[in-house]
């Protein structure tokens, strides 16, 4: 028997719906206590604003995600404005439940036109994480009362040492290793002695160590500035600027550690397009700078979806993303309910990715300077490291590099959010496009299709959908109608077991049950329908980008897909054999 693949179970939905003041019904049934997935995909007008559509629930008290209000009830705004925008919310009802989901126009705030809408149930993971436990190791002078290394890197207050050592040493009783991105300007300013013993130190303890910086401090020291007197920041530079800032972290690295630059965060997160291919230039493997706001997609607006699994540059850089920043200043409850939405949204690679600082046992007092043990602080970073241990394992960076290599999709450097400069050697004209599926640039004037890997708009829905949902093809035997071979090689985890055939003939050959996933772009008739269920092992999968109907004997789930080059919607079916 083939193994269960998992895909989405979609409750409702419908297409194409002109909104209007009234109510139009989906029948629904949500449950008290589960969590769904509400994505939608609404068109508007030049003079549409947001939220110029709701969603809204029969019967139902508020939960998760929900607001209630005496005219409909509990409900939630839709994105809305000029041109595509999306909505992708988790949601929870209260009360009885709700056996209906509606959506209208609301609010008089212009023209609304319902492209897709689905309710889908979210499970939630079972299986283990991969944690990371990162630390920024900063000496900026402002955060300091004196030698800014003694008190923010050592944490040497009172009598006491509260900076790196004492995060070891709780790191070190749950067997965790810490990544250490030392800050390669405000370390390496204090002198060449104290940046060797804090690299050794870390090194000595079976730590990774890694590449950080602030390049408003190494701008300083160069008598660098930009749009009068502003600091430099990696969101701000362009590629010139970008490779001498990182070419000075490189080379101080290489020098501190002896090692060549595996992962690279930037101060404050900030990142640019430029950061990013300079990054790739150096020969960088990873970066961690991606967070909540850091991407928006350039086909459509909306929700801006956290949570990201680790994925590929264009260029070729993983992306590891950060999914809580400085928790330990916080609730746990807090921490513990990022890690929960992270492991719904990230169904084939759950990563979890914390972000720390060399000062994060202290507390700040009034002036910004660090001047106290806090116990707090300590204690979170003991929960952290408790529940780390219970729900998965913590990785280096570096073992992670070396021992995992899932497939992960490509994301293009023109969703990065940019800075005050412009990147304007990465701005395209109107009929230039980057392909969905393989990342190509090409013009699109004229071509429906991808000159590099023949991507048309059912391989770019399908696509979407593995972005989307992850990737439901690993570790199965594949049988591909009409895929291409630059197609084959995207969508599917290298050493698959993939039979390629040109059309449905070619499934003549196959033996009786013996296929995980039949996958075709290409509309089937009947005929091949029936020969795709006849290979298919039991609960194996029929996977159709152009969503078509299906044979008896299937359960079905209809996914929303976006085509992004041309614009348009549509669905990809996904059919798993009883």
């Amino acid at each position: 028997m083939a193994e269960r693949i998992e895909f989405p179970t979609v409750l409702g939905g419908v297409d194409q719906l002109e909104l209007s003041r009234a109510v139009h019904w989906i029948d629904c049934r949500l449950v008290p206590g589960r969590v769904y997935r509400l994505r939608a995909i609404i068109d508007g007008d030049p003079e549409t604003a947001d939220r110029a559509a709701l969603a809204c629930f029969d019967q139902a008290e508020a939960g998760e995600g929900l607001s209630t209000s005496a005219s409909v009830g509990a409900y939630v705004y839709l994105r809305t404005g000029p041109g595509l925008h999306r909505t992708d919310r988790f949601i929870g009802v209260g009360g009885e439940g709700a056996g209906r989901v509606g959506v209208m126009a609301w609010g008089n705030r212009g023209p609304a036109r319902l492209r897709l809408l689905t309710i889908e149930e979210v499970q939630q993971r079972t299986g283990a994480a991969s944690f990371f436990f990162s630390f920024d190791v900063e000496a900026a002078a402002e955060r300091a009362a004196s030698d800014p290394i003694d008190t923010l890197v050592w944490g040497r207050i009172g009598g006491e040492e509260l900076g790196i050592r004492r995060i070891c040493e709780v790191l070190e009783s749950y067997g965790i290793v810490g990544n250490f991105l030392v800050d390669l300007a405000t370390c390496t300013f204090e002198g060449e002695r104290p940046m060797r013993e804090i690299v050794e130190f870390l090194v000595g303890r079976n730590h990774e160590v890694h590449m950080h910086l602030h390049p408003e401090w190494l701008a300083r020291q160069w008598g660098l500035s930009i749009q009068s007197g502003k600091s430099i920041h990696l969101d701000s530079t362009g590629f010139d600027m970008s490779r001498q800032l990182l070419d000075f972290t490189v080379a101080k690295f290489d020098e501190f550690t002896g090692q060549p630059p595996r992962l690279f965060r930037s101060g404050a997160y900030r990142m640019s397009t430029q950061m990013v291919l300079a990054a790739g230039a150096l020969g960088i493997e990873a970066l961690s700078n991606v967070r909540a706001g850091t991407l928006e997609s350039p086909y459509a607006g909306g929700d801006e979806v956290d949570a990201l699994e680790p994925f590929v540059w264009e260029n070729g850089l993983l992306e590891i993303p950060v999914d809580a920043s400085s928790p330990e200043a916080g609730k746990f409850q807090n921490y513990l309910q990022k890690f929960d939405i992270a492991m719904r949204r990230k169904q084939v690679e759950p990563t979890f990715n914390v972000v720390m600082h060399s000062w994060s046992l202290m507390r700040r007092n009034e002036a910004g300077v660090h001047d106290a043990f806090e116990p707090e602080f300590e204690k979170r970073l003991h929960e952290m490291c408790q529940h780390a241990s219970e729900n998965g394992k913590a990785y280096g960076y570096s073992h992670y590099l070396d021992t995992t290599k899932p497939l992960r999709h490509t994301v293009t450097l023109d969703q990065v959010r940019q800075g005050e400069l412009s990147d304007s050697i990465y701005i395209r004209t109107e009929d230039v496009v980057t392909c969905h599926v393989c990342a190509a640039i090409y013009s699109a004037a004229g071509r429906p299709a991808c000159p590099n890997c023949g991507a048309e708009a059912a391989s770019r829905r399908l696509k979407s959908v593995i972005n989307d949902y992850g990737n439901f093809f690993a570790g199965r035997r594949i049988v591909a109608c009409g895929l291409s071979h630059a197609q084959r090689r995207v969508f599917f985890p290298a050493g698959s077991d993939i039979l390629a055939v040109d059309d449905w003939r070619g499934l003549a050959e196959v033996a009786d049950d013996s296929q995980h996933c039949v996958v075709s772009l290409n509309r089937l008739g009947p005929d091949a329908l029936v020969e795709a269920a006849r290979v298919l092992a039991p609960g194996g999968v029929l996977v159709l980008a152009r969503g078509e109907s299906v044979p008896s004997g299937f359960t079905v789930s209809s996914i929303p897909a976006l085509d992004p080059i041309e614009g348009t919607t549509g669905r990809v079916i996904l059919a798993r054999r009883a």
